[in-house]
């Protein structure tokens, strides 16, 4: 199962989705980077989950992008509650927007492993 709730995103461990992201009408440009992050808590400084996209491996049309998630990035996760949010970085860091601030990143149970 892979549900997204304003913007609490639901799992089960192991299943694999899309998670699509909104840049407003934004492409990224060549030094743009797209980040997606999940951590166990918003002071942790690991993360558990991180998906780059840049404009040389943009899935984006008209302003959109696509984050995939693998099996095995939650595979190991337990049953729980983490955060994740989405930066974008113009220009190698020029300038930095937080697309999504810390939000649930909710990881289900699964009886099928």
């Amino acid at each position: 199962m892979f549900k997204i709730t304003g913007k609490t995103i639901q799992i089960t461990r192991g299943d694999t989705a899309v998670v699509e992201i909104s840049m407003n009408g934004y492409s990224l440009l060549p030094n743009d980077t797209l980040t997606f992050t999940v951590k166990r808590g918003t002071e942790e400084l690991d993360y558990l989950i991180r998906k780059v996209i840049t404009h040389y491996n943009a899935s984006q049309h008209e302003g959109r992008a696509a984050f995939k998630l693998e099996s095995e990035d939650t595979a190991e996760l337990r049953y729980d509650d983490y955060v994740y949010d989405v930066e974008l970085k113009i220009n190698g860091g020029e300038h930095v927007f937080t697309i999504i601030e810390p939000s649930t990143f909710r990881v289900m149970e699964e009886v099928s492993f």
